[in-house]
């Protein structure tokens, strides 16, 4: 083996162990940036503005078609009193319409009876939330015998959402903040931020605490009294800084 061909010999050797003591091939040799992680809150408390109420028209007969026609005329007559309410077209939907049998038993377990069932129930949204008592009292008194509890909501609920998590950041980043002042360090880059939303609308259940009026509805009397209360949006922001 000549001289020259022990040199290039070494210093392959050398360079293959070079290379076994550096980083692994594909490995990551940025250094991962210090941060802290913090979660915020943020929450708007508003007056409901609109509310939705499942109002319907329940009919039993003997003979389908009797209850049908029946429940038929109260329905209408319900929705021509709605009218004077100036309620838009899209702010009446029929959420479900319904016929079936119900049968009695005798204590042996024999069909003694077959009554028709009819239900017909209606969505309403009510955009002025002054003429929601009114309202109630009226379709009562026009043939609505079903009330199911009242629904409070915001028309534009994006708006409150956007508020709420802006108030979260804010209170996140003040926390960060003032972590990062303790540890002798400053804000860098957001690396990461998540968010949670809560809050629906306001239910409250419809009492019948009116007294029958003898032709199957609810005699409500004067208008209903009702108080929305207020509304509360909240929302949760996790975020992780960078610290310098």
């Amino acid at each position: 083996m000549n001289t020259r061909y022990k040199i290039i010999t070494i210093i392959s050797l050398l360079a293959v162990g070079l290379a076994a003591c550096g980083p692994a091939a594909g490995g990551n040799t940025t250094p991962q940036p210090r941060s802290i992680s913090v979660n915020g809150i943020g929450k708007v408390t508003l007056k409901p503005d609109m509310a939705t109420v499942f109002i319907g028209v329940y009919t039993e007969k003997e003979d389908a078609e009797q209850a049908l026609a029946e429940n038929n005329r109260q329905t209408e007559a319900v929705m021509e009193a709605l009218k004077a309410f100036e309620i838009g077209e899209d702010d009446l939907q029929t959420s479900n319409f319904s016929i079936y049998p119900r049968y009695n038993y005798d204590p042996m377990g024999q069909i003694t009876e077959t009554v028709y069932v009819v239900q017909n129930t209606v969505q309403v949204t009510l955009r002025d939330l002054n003429k929601l008592g009114e309202v109630l009292n009226t379709v009562v008194d026009s043939g609505v015998n079903t009330i199911s509890g009242i629904n409070f909501d915001l028309s534009d609920r994006e708006s409150a959402n956007m508020q709420a998590m802006e108030l979260a950041v804010q209170n996140a980043r003040q926390r960060a903040e003032a972590l990062a002042a303790a540890a002798g360090a400053k804000l860098g880059d957001v690396q990461q931020l998540n968010t949670n939303i809560y809050g629906g609308g306001i239910y409250m259940p419809f009492s019948e605490m009116a007294m029958d009026k003898g032709g199957g509805g609810m005699g409500m009397g004067a208008a209903v009294p009702v108080s929305p209360g207020q509304l509360e949006i909240s929302v949760d922001v996790y975020i992780s800084y960078e610290i310098k």
